[in-house]
């Protein structure tokens, strides 16, 4: 493997900077016996460690989060995984400093918040099965949820901008990147893949322009514009979502830089626009 499994470009580049830094609260196997005072984990890794070690997978992990959008100050909160299945639950909270109020239940199935203070907080659910993974969001409106907005009268139609320059052609070597996005992009959480579709599109246009224009001289140059603007582009609960679509797509990259079509920045070039018609097509 070449820098860019090592980089871990498209596949979890993404992801890399708005996850791995991010608390964990760790979960259990289903059933097993938890200790009831295990305290959230705040180490920075790549994939939770707790929950990531591969295993015979005899069916596909599914992510489902039941329990309370909105709640006030003080209030406990319980979501649970139910309607998942997996043999590994795992938690992550957003913003950090709200990871701390979080504690997993149920031997990890479920998780318990309580604060006074008022936020937004985000909640995501690693569901695990061998090595394989899903994920799933939910926002609790800690006290900050909004009242009834009062009615926007109608306004003229904002004029129609001009189509943007056509998208480039996929060359036939990067066609199977196409179609293993649109496939990835399939499972993820609709609530979450059209933004981050859209998203994701604008940057791999961009960072593929970039290279055309001669921005970059180096693909590690290049690499780290686009795990910069691709972490800028996405919210966190995007990234989440979209993180097991982007993991998986870091395989099919990995097949294509061991045919030595990514070695240099002409072959990031078309895999970035390969990928980019393959996200436009998520729906």
């Amino acid at each position: 493997m070449t820098r860019w499994v090592a980089y871990g470009t498209f596949g979890v580049a993404i992801l890399w900077v708005a996850v791995a830094w991010l608390p964990i609260v760790a979960g259990c196997n289903p059933g097993a016996t938890c200790c009831p005072t295990v305290a959230p984990i705040s180490t920075p890794l790549p994939m939770p460690a707790a929950i990531a070690r591969p295993s015979p997978a005899p069916f596909k992990p599914e992510a489902r989060i039941t329990g309370p959008s909105e709640s006030q100050p003080g209030d406990l909160v319980i979501l649970k995984s139910e309607g998942s299945q997996a043999r590994k639950f795992g938690w992550l909270v957003f913003p950090a400093s709200m990871a701390r109020f979080a504690l997993p239940v149920e031997g990890g199935t479920s998780v318990i918040f309580a604060s006074r203070q008022p936020a937004d907080v985000d909640f995501a659910l690693i569901a695990v099965a061998g090595d394989e993974f899903a994920t799933a969001v939910q926002t609790v409106h800690n006290g900050t949820a909004p009242g009834p907005s009062p009615p926007v009268p109608p306004g003229p139609t904002p004029p129609v901008p001009p189509n943007p320059d056509p998208p480039l052609p996929v060359p036939p070597d990067y066609a199977s990147l196409t179609q293993a996005i649109i496939r990835y992009g399939a499972e993820v959480d609709p609530q979450y893949r059209s933004s981050g579709a859209v998203k994701l599109v604008a940057v791999c246009d961009q960072q593929a322009a970039a290279i055309g224009a001669g921005t970059y001289q180096t693909i590690d140059d290049a690499l780290v514009g686009f795990r910069k603007a691709a972490a800028d582009s996405l919210t966190w609960a995007e990234n989440v979502a979209w993180w097991p679509a982007t993991t998986k797509l870091k395989t099919d990259l990995g097949r294509l830089d061991q045919a030595g079509k990514l070695s240099d920045l002409n072959g990031m070039r078309q895999a970035l626009t390969a990928i980019a018609a393959g996200l436009r097509q998520v729906r």
